[in-house]
Order: structure tokens, then sequence, then C-alpha cells
């Protein structure tokens, strides 16, 4: 019965209420409302995610009977770029179609404002050899990304970025310093962690250029990645700083290892799928300390990535091979499938307890580089921190929440006087920033988490995101 649709719309031609009108007109029976059916639609593309539609185009192709089921489908055709007539990058294109009986009585283009995006950076071991360069070719904003790192490089860090990624020599002397890899020096940790910082401010630069960059978004960076999140979307840490950020991180890092005459150290990474062994998630961390304490080498899981898939593990050269024969055993007797491999390129244990003499000095050139003073409303709720996967607050809970996990000096002063700390957030906001990217590099990456936070709904307490976008690849 249409009627009350009717008296809501002022719609009341008698096709739509009365049998004989309807016959009169040659129908057989009351037929819905174009414009009802056109608002069934929108329900069923807007009510299981909430969204918005900011517009609407709809074209009636068949009359529909009263009390018969209409089926709503939805294809995604496109993402718009920011417009004069589109004020938000990201709003989704989507064709919808309702059908009657299989038939075919309405189609309709809908723009969807953007969902909850998030922009996720890389952490070490994507580099390659010309990384960004296509980038660096095809778009102005790009090159000028890159052209401002060089410069900056070149004078206060003395080599140029665009030299290490577009030629990757064995050999580099910077201010005096010879740094060697005979995979070519972008495989060093510091200079591998410019060149990722870089391609990300590069790539997020070509986004906004073509107008599809979306704003508001979540931001999380696995391993450096966090600074690289923090640096190209946030803009909390400049281009030049984040660069000088991340040489020093990765100079700490590469120094606090013991190497030999030809520059290697004795530790490696590699990654482990606990679920082709018949290891329980909740085992894996205890597996590997029965190993250590069996083998007397070190060995730690650094990298939480992917629930049973993906766990990575920091090493003695001999620690991951009694671990790899350990696995092989395993494996075989479980009959799962390959479980062990070494991570090419990394020879630092990032994230591990053994580089945690290296906190205090990387908090020093922290304060040194971060502005004195940070708006906590640019990354409150948005950017979610490697050392405590939650979206980043200056409430109690969450600094109380760090403190628990890391020995932190400069927390511990907070929390003792908690009310004269909150009454300056901007302080405060810079000194638990510090403090997260501080320990960030000695503590493991909890990415599962982080994963659960971001793609659970909102309704169930998770940012409820849907595009997912990866940056600082290629």
């Amino acid at each position: 019965d249409m009627s009350a649709f009717a008296a809501v719309t002022t719609d009341h031609n008698p096709i739509h209420t009365s049998a004989a009108a309807a016959q009169l007109a040659g129908l057989g029976a009351p037929i819905v409302h174009g414009m009802w059916t056109s608002a069934h639609a929108q329900y069923a593309l807007t009510e299981p995610t909430g969204r918005q539609i900011t517009a609407w185009t709809a074209r009636i192709m068949a009359p529909v009977a009263v009390g018969i089921s209409i089926e709503v489908k939805a294809d995604r055709v496109g993402l718009l770029p920011r417009s004069e007539t589109n004020t938000s990058a990201g709003a989704e294109l989507v064709d919808v179609t309702a059908l009657a009986n299989g038939d075919v009585v309405m189609t309709a283009t809908a723009r969807l404002e953007p969902a909850v995006t998030a922009y996720a950076f890389p952490g070490q071991g994507i580099q390659s050899k010309g990384m960004g360069m296509d980038g660096y070719q095809r778009c102005p904003e790009a090159r000028a990304i890159w052209d401002r790192a060089d410069k900056h490089t070149r004078h206060a860090l003395g080599f140029s970025i665009l030299n290490v990624v577009r030629d990757n020599p064995t050999e580099l002397i910077a201010h005096g310093v010879t740094h060697k890899h005979p995979d070519g020096v972008l495989y060093l940790t510091q200079f591998t962690q410019v060149a990722m910082a870089v391609l990300g401010a590069a790539q997020i630069a070509e986004l906004r250029e073509a107008d599809a960059y979306v704003e508001g978004a979540i931001i999380a960076g696995h391993s450096v990645g966090e600074y690289n999140a923090l640096a190209a979307v946030s803009g909390v840490i400049s281009l030049e700083a984040v660069v000088e950020v991340v040489f020093q991180r990765g100079s700490v890092m590469h120094t606090l290892v013991p190497r030999d005459e030809h520059g290697r150290s004795n530790y490696r990474l590699a990654a482990i799928r606990p679920s082709q062994i018949g290891l329980a998630d909740a085992d894996v961390e205890r597996y590997l300390a029965d190993i250590a304490d069996a083998s007397g080498e070190f060995l730690q899981v650094v990298n939480f990535n992917q629930l049973g898939n993906q766990y990575a593990i920091a090493g003695t050269v001999r620690g991951l091979e009694e671990l790899e024969r350990d696995i092989a055993k395993r494996r075989a007797e479980f009959g799962g499938k390959a479980a062990f491999i070494l991570v090419p390129g990394v020879d630092v244990p990032f994230h591990s307890k053994v580089l945690q003499s290296g906190v205090p000095a990387f908090r020093t050139r922290l304060e040194e580089l971060l502005p004195e003073s940070i708006d906590p409303a640019i990354l409150a709720g948005r950017y979610v921190p490697n050392l405590v996967p939650k979206p980043f607050s200056l409430e109690r809970e969450f600094i109380e929440e760090i403190a628990d996990l890391v020995d932190s000096a400069p927390l511990n002063e907070v929390l003792s006087q908690f009310d004269v700390w909150a009454a300056k957030p901007e302080r405060l906001c810079r000194t638990v920033l510090i403090e997260l990217l501080a320990w960030q590099f000695a503590s493991p990456v909890r990415w599962i988490e982080t994963q659960d936070l971001m793609f659970t709904p909102e309704s169930a307490g998770g940012l409820g995101v849907q595009p997912f976008i990866e940056v600082g690849i290629g």
C-alpha cells in the first residue's frame, strides 16, 4: 500500500494507490512510486556502511507492481579526484541497478562520500636500485621532493640520495666516513631508510597533485614507515627533518651491531609461518625462547605481521640456523608448506632489545629535530603508532600504556604531574611522540593488532577502514 508514501511526498497520482485508476491506465494493478524505488536503492547502498550519498541520478526503466520484491546491486566504477563539484578526493562513483523478477526497473549513478581511508607505509626490505625514479620522471611534484631531499642530504649528510638510489655504489664516503656493503649501500640501513622516506613523500605529493589524496585519512607505518607517514601525510616532521631522523635512526641501529672487516654483522632477519608447523600463535614467543635457551643464541619476535602466517624473527646467524633446522623438522612431521625464509638485505636486529642501548642517543636527536610544539589535533584519533597500536591520544590511559611497555623517564615524569602537563597539550604531544619514536626501533612492531584495529568496523570498536592504500612501494 503506497498511501503513506503518497501522503508524505504529496505525489497523489492514483495509479499508485487505486486499483481502478491503475487498470484505467492499463497497468493492471497499482505500481510503486519511482521515488520509492529510488529511495529504497539509496537505503540499500548506504545502510551497510553509514556513508552518505553526495550526488544521485536515477533512471526509471519499468513500472514495479506493489508487493514485488526488489533486488539492488551496486558496482564501484571509480574513485573521483577533488574538483569544483566534488570537494573531497576519494569519493566513490557507483553504478546501481534495481531488479524486479530479474528485470531491470531502475538504474542509477551515485557519488558516495569518501570511506574511512588509511595510508600505510612499508618497512625496510622493499628497497631496490632505481626505486621511485619512474615517479621522478613522471611527476614534477615528485621530482621536486627528490631534488629537495637530494639538496639536503648533500648539505647535511654528505651524500646524494639520488646517486645512492640510481647507482647503488658498493662504497660511499659521507663526511669522511666510508660506508660499504657488498650489495650496494642502498642496503645499509641508514641509506635504505632515507630512500624510503623520500619515496613516501614523493608519492604522497603525486597523489596531492592529482587531487586524489584523501584528507583526514588514518596513517600508520610499519617500522621506519611510521616516520615516513608522519612526515609525508601529517606534516608533523618536515622532509628535511625526517631525512635526518631516519638517517640517524639507521646509523644508530647500524653502529650498535658489531661488524667484521667486510661490514657484515652476526645478525639476520627471518620470517616464519607458525600455521605450517602446527604452532599456535599464542605459543610463538615461548617456542622461540626455548630454542634460544637451548642454543645459547639470541632470537626474538620483532614483527607480529600476520596472524598464523608471518612473524619476523631477529636473531644471530647461528640462532636462526637452529630455528630453521627445528622448523624443518616440525614441518616434516606436520606436513605443512614452506615455513622459514631469510629476509635478504637485512643484517640489523630491528625492533629487538639488542638495540635498547641506542634509545637515549636517538631521543636526543629527535628532540633536536622535531618542532618545539606539535598540535595534537593533527595526530589525535588518526595516527596509529607501532609501539601501542591504538589511535594516538593525550589521555592518561594511552600514556600509561606506553609507560607500562618501556622504561621512559620522560613519560614517568608526565604521569607524576599529569594535570600540569595536560594543561600544555602541544608540549605534551611533542613529548609523547618523541617517546613513541625513540623506543619504536628497539620494540616489536605490533602489526597484527594494527590491522585488527583498522579493519574492525566502527560499531565494534575499530576504525572501519575500507580503502587501505600502501604508499612507498616502487
